[in-house]
């Protein structure tokens, strides 16, 4: 009898999960950082393998109408956005009622925190305060506090944090979660890292975060000490990106310079020289570019707020000729969504000894020459051999004969992986100079060559994901009740 109830549970456990609603990134077998070109990809290849007409399975027709849906949600700007703060797409469940809106700030809810704010620490540092709804405070100054968490947001906000609130009443669920036991307390997810402030949180919040963000900084921020470790630094850029150094005779890193380079690490790398001679701080940021020990620019500090100083950054997002190391860094160089926009595009094949010396002309090549900037084309580079499927795209399967580099002019259509495409050899900068003008009047003339799809740029330097489906879950219920009904 008891053998029959375990497995009319399991039936029932595994039921359940099958009627759970799908995950759609799970469904795709993508990232919740997957660009939309990766998710379009997937798309296409889900549901191409499932498709009723060739795929002849049983379950063929349900998993084709799950990758629709899917595709759906992910491939709808604003769907996506609801789907990843809420769980769902359904307006009902998204929707916050009066009764909260009328508490603090930016509520959150459990998905949000497990999905976006856990995952994404990395990318930007999060604040959660925990305190009761002010309807429900009892003794709690709860108009005091108000007041000093109005101010404090404000704050956080000019200094790069992202913020939100947990109901300390209401959300009683996720107390344990954020590992608080005292209220009100403040919490700090950073970079993997959680840290929870119990206590006076008004008087102590500032130097609180201040401490933990600098400890928790990581290799976001290279500390230099001397002139010799700055040009080692600025010279050896593994993915090819700007270098923003600060100096400041103080030991610890500015906190404000910690959270610029947490936000900005997609673009440029961050240095902090540590020089006892200097008085004080320098009132600029300094700017280096191509692994060139000149300083390219400068951007003013002194008296500018965070939001101030990254504008002034953003000029400064790329090198001379960067490295598509990636599908994100390819859709920034090259949008799919910019029609107009040529992007000129040099393979180069690094097992012939030239390739390092041709890349160093081409950057000069293109920072000097005002022919090259008045044709206002976006240059960039690929290795063709940590990326050889998509290399082999650009050049029409042309990468496993004898090595050679190529000049590839390209302009992509609209959001998916087509392109026109032209292609040239070239050996050497003054062969690169000639063709780049003269290739773009003869498309101008004639048009490209010939037509490509693209496939998706590897990322060279990411970490490896995984997805666990929905079947290995079923699976896995099912191998545990089949133990449990042995054992028993």
């Amino acid at each position: 009898m008891f053998i029959l109830k375990v497995i009319l549970f399991c039936a029932l456990l595994i039921n359940f999960a099958e009627s759970f609603p799908d995950d759609p990134y799970g469904v795709l077998g993508i990232s919740r950082s997957a660009s939309p070109a990766e998710e379009r990809k997937a798309y296409r290849e889900q549901a191409k393998k499932w498709h009723p007409d060739k795929n002849k399975s049983p379950e063929a027709e349900q998993k084709f109408q799950d990758i629709q849906d899917a595709h759906q949600i992910l491939s709808d700007k604003e769907r996506r956005s609801t789907y990843d703060q809420f769980g769902t797409t359904d307006n009902h469940h998204a929707s916050r009622s009066n009764f909260h809106t009328q508490g603090f700030p930016n509520q959150l809810n459990v998905h949000q925190l497990r999905n976006i704010i856990f995952p994404h620490s990395n990318e930007r540092p999060f604040v959660i305060l925990v305190a009761p709804h002010p309807a429900f405070s009892g003794s709690f100054h709860v108009e005091r506090f108000k007041e000093f968490w109005k101010k404090a947001s404000s704050l956080l906000e000019d200094k790069g944090f992202e913020h939100g609130w947990v109901d300390s009443i209401f959300q009683q669920y996720m107390l344990a979660e954020l590992n608080v036991r005292t209220i009100p307390a403040l919490v700090l997810v950073y970079r993997g890292n959680k840290a929870v402030l119990n206590g006076n949180v008004e008087r102590e919040w500032m130097q609180f975060l201040d401490s933990h963000i600098t400890k928790w900084h990581g290799s976001i921020v290279t500390k230099l000490s001397s002139s010799s470790e700055r040009d080692s630094f600025v010279e050896q850029s593994l993915m090819d990106k700007p270098r923003v150094i600060f100096a400041s005779d103080e030991d610890t890193i500015p906190f404000w310079f910690i959270l610029l380079a947490s936000q900005h690490s997609d673009f440029q790398d961050f240095g902090y020289l540590h020089r006892e001679d200097t008085v004080g701080a320098y009132h600029n940021l300094l700017v280096y570019k191509d692994g060139n020990t000149t300083v390219s620019d400068k951007v003013h500090v002194k008296d500018r707020s965070l939001k101030e100083i990254k504008k002034g950054l953003a000029d400064y997002r790329f090198d001379t000729l960067p490295r598509v190391h990636s599908m994100q860094r390819f859709d920034q160089l090259c949008p799919a969504q910019d029609y107009y926009r040529i992007c000129a595009i040099l393979t180069l094949d690094f097992e012939l000894e030239n390739a390092r010396s041709l890349k160093e002309k081409v950057i000069k090549l293109v920072r000097n020459s005002d022919h090259l900037k008045h044709l206002k084309l976006s240059f960039m580079y690929v290795d063709v051999r940590a990326q050889q499927d998509f290399a082999s795209s650009l050049l029409d399967g042309e990468t496993g004969g004898t090595p050679q580099h190529n000049l590839i002019l390209l302009r992509r259509k609209g959001n998916n992986n087509e392109a026109d495409v032209s292609s040239y050899k070239v050996e050497t900068d003054d062969e690169f100079a000639q063709l780049v003008p003269s290739a773009h009047i003869n498309i101008s003339l004639r048009g490209f060559d010939r037509k490509a799809t693209l496939a998706s740029v590897v990322d060279e330097f990411g970490p490896v994901r995984t997805v666990l489906s929905q079947n290995y879950i079923v699976l896995i219920l099912f191998v545990v009740c089949l133990l449990v009904i042995f054992v028993v």
